[in-house]
């Protein structure tokens, strides 16, 4: 299984940390041999604060944002460029994602879409999902494992 996050952080620049449980639940899956990537319609300066800000790379390999693909979500183009990179076929992929854009990118690219419930700030549909967390804590996270592997 291979890995696309666009749900890691709350407000950037308005909370200085990750979502609670999101680094044990990174370490898990790199125990589990998983590549990861983020793929996100945010602005590349944003992705790459974040990364550098948080230490995303020590979980995550590629790093794909909306400059780096021909079309922004709900195109699949950037979850497909990330599986391109990784080369891995698309559906061996799983996403996790907190916008509607996104669950219907991941879903365009034919990969397995599991909604994160924790960012919502809006009453949206992510019933497109294939599957829903509503925090990165371990009861969560080990139903995730369990639909994911």
């Amino acid at each position: 299984m291979q890995l696309y996050i666009d749900s890691l952080v709350v407000g950037i620049r308005h909370v200085p940390n990750l979502i609670n449980g999101v680094s044990n639940f990174l370490d898990l899956l790199k125990t589990k041999s998983v590549k990861m990537a983020i793929g996100s319609s945010s602005p590349k300066e944003v992705v790459d604060y974040a990364v550098s800000h948080f230490n995303l790379d020590k979980w995550i390999e590629v790093v794909i944002t909306g400059k780096d693909a021909e079309n922004g979500k709900p195109s699949p183009d950037i979850y497909l460029k990330c599986a391109e990179i990784l080369k891995v076929r698309p559906s061996e992929c799983v996403v996790i994602e907190d916008s509607v854009n996104g669950i219907k990118s991941g879903k365009n690219a034919g990969m397995s879409v599991c909604s994160f419930a924790g960012t919502r700030h809006h009453n949206f549909d992510y019933s497109d999902a294939d599957f829903e967390i509503k925090s990165y804590e371990t009861s969560e996270i080990e139903r995730f494992l369990k639909w994911a592997f």
